[in-house]
């Protein structure tokens, strides 16, 4: 997957529950985790475990497989945690309106962030389209 520097644990999660949608222990412990994000790095690995209807074994695998060496690791992670509040209230919105509902809260939460990025695509597109016009006209 990515370097843990990289994506942060919120992100991970997400993305792993969005792309693995088999409601297995992965499935479980990934939902547990989202739920006690904001608990993060207090929360024990026993905790998880225990939530999630699993093992201490099973949770430290999880966090192999999402790119940590360990829980500890993955607890610790504090890249973008301002998310956290989010990225929870996406996942209790796609739980319990769909995954549409969550999308629109997300686009509503991020409008102006979403904006700017939409603006610069744009702009980058329309130098590219006046560059390939001006090596046309050269040509």
């Amino acid at each position: 997957m990515h370097e843990p520097s990289k994506l942060s644990v919120h992100i991970r999660l997400v993305e792993y529950l969005f792309k693995n949608r088999k409601l297995d222990t992965n499935f479980s412990i990934a939902r547990v985790m989202i739920i006690k994000v904001n608990e993060f790095p207090n929360v024990t690995i026993d905790e998880i475990a225990y939530l999630a209807h699993t093992t201490p074994g099973s949770v430290t695998k999880f966090c192999k497989k999402l790119g940590y060496k360990s829980f500890k690791e993955l607890r610790t992670d504090r890249l973008n945690y301002r998310y956290a509040n989010l990225f929870r209230d996406m996942f209790s919105i796609a739980e319990s309106k769909g995954i549409d509902s969550a999308l629109n809260f997300f686009i509503i939460e991020n409008q102006k962030k979403i904006l700017e990025k939409y603006s610069q695509a744009y702009m980058a597109l329309l130098r590219q389209i006046y560059f390939l016009n001006y090596l046309s006209i050269l040509v």
